[in-house]
């Protein structure tokens, strides 16, 4: 059965070959079987890593998404911001417009229709803005009703017409909820962001121009630099 036992000398029993036979037709089957173990093993090993892997990226994931919307969370906002104005010093380019949203009256909507009816809201308002904005744009959840955007290398006349298409969008959105529908209007503040300063520094300059739009009559977008301000 084997070439080997042509080695054989030739005066060699037939018993004593068929000993040698078996014994190598077992090595064989041994070493067969230990090697298709060893493959399963290893392919059981590389799932296992696969799955690790792959369980580790969501975890990794939820840490920066917020769960209710989809969007980037606060922290997440902040890291994405200081690469993009980092990477913009680096290539000599505006680091772009930061804006924040306010829904204006949300408590109203989660007092008529409960919390499940505010978050409806929030997840449509998110889908909604997304659909509106560059892949390239940093859209986030960073409070309860409150939403950051950055549009880099954009100037203020750009950031100025995205904010008002998210301010119509909002606007003109109805949500439909158990067997109800409502809508809500937006206030938006946006500042130019500067080479020379940190993320919390723009965003408080946008939170004053937000309160501004909130003071104006809400359902109005204030940018810094502009002498009259967009209203409905």
């Amino acid at each position: 059965m084997f070439p080997n036992l042509a080695l054989l000398p030739h005066d060699a029993s037939l018993q004593f070959k068929l000993i040698i036979n078996v014994y190598l037709l077992t090595g064989v089957l041994l070493y067969t079987t230990v090697s298709a173990s060893r493959v399963k093993r290893l392919r059981q090993v590389a799932k296992l890593e696969m799955a690790f892997a792959e369980q580790q990226e969501a975890t990794e994931r939820l840490a920066r998404v917020d769960a209710l919307t989809g969007l980037w969370n606060r922290r997440h906002f902040f890291e994405l911001a200081r690469r993009d104005i980092y990477r913009a010093g680096r290539e000599g380019t505006p680091p772009g417009i930061l804006l924040i949203l306010d829904i204006d009256h949300f408590k109203s909507i989660n007092d008529t229709y409960g919390h499940a009816g505010g978050d409806e809201l929030l997840k449509q308002l998110a889908r909604t803005w997304t659909a509106i904005l560059r892949e390239s744009d940093v859209l986030s959840r960073i409070g309860g009703e409150e939403f950051a955007v950055l549009l880099p290398a954009t100037d203020i006349t750009v950031g100025r017409d995205v904010a008002e298409r998210l301010r119509q969008a909002t606007e003109k959105k109805v949500v439909v909820f158990n067997d109800s529908s409502y809508s809500v209007t937006l206030s938006l503040g946006g500042v130019a962001v500067q080479q020379d300063e940190t993320v919390d520094q723009a965003l408080n300059r946008a939170d004053r121009l937000l309160y501004e739009a909130k003071e104006a009559g809400r359902n109005c977008v204030r940018l810094e630099r502009m002498s009259s301000v967009i209203q409905a």
